[in-house]
């Protein structure tokens, strides 16, 4: 075989592999794009869905106190939607919720369950539900708001009155479960 017929060999060798080389790295780059585009949709999907279920204490209004030591809420204020309450017990923040039953009835409870207070993740609202953040367990809104008498977790009982449009909440029924907090 003379000299030129190698070279051309050795040439077309060498663009054959190059040619090789450039396939295969079009066939990755088909396969790199959609696959970084699916890890950019799940990534963006995982951000939604955490901040969907929050595992943390909701934002919270501000309460007023009356003369008599007691937060005074607008019972106009409180709705089918929990609305979430703090209030200041030396320092720490005792916070609670707040919600209109499918009976009408306003029900309230701390933002802490009897059981699983240690863990501060608190409730989220559910549908007519209102959810622990820690053991997922729910609880009809229209139950909320009395003592547990069975034990086991649940939204933790907080006194309230209900006068003249204003729904009344003791404070020293808060103070009573600052541990919780």
């Amino acid at each position: 075989m003379s000299k030129r017929r190698r070279r051309n060999q050795k040439v077309s060798k060498r663009e054959q592999e190059l040619a090789r080389r450039q396939d295969r790295m079009d066939q990755m780059r088909k396969l790199i794009i959609p696959a970084v585009l699916i890890v950019i949709v799940a990534f963006g999907i995982v951000i939604a869905m955490g901040s969907d279920s929050s595992d943390g204490p909701e934002p919270t209004d501000s309460v007023y106190v009356n003369d008599n030591n007691e937060i005074e809420i607008d019972a106009s204020e409180v709705t089918s939607s929990a609305r979430f309450y703090s209030y200041d017990v030396a320092g720490t923040e005792v916070r609670f919720f707040a919600v209109r039953g499918t009976d009408g009835n306003v029900r309230i409870a701390l933002d802490a369950c009897d059981v699983c207070y240690s863990v501060k993740k608190g409730y989220r609202q559910a549908g007519t539900n209102m959810k622990c953040n820690n053991c997922g367990n729910e609880y009809a809104t229209d139950g909320i708001g009395t003592e547990n008498i069975q034990g086991g977790c649940w939204p933790s009982y907080v006194p309230m009155s209900e006068e003249a449009g204003k729904i009344l909440v003791a404070t020293k029924g808060l103070r009573d479960k600052k541990f919780m907090f």
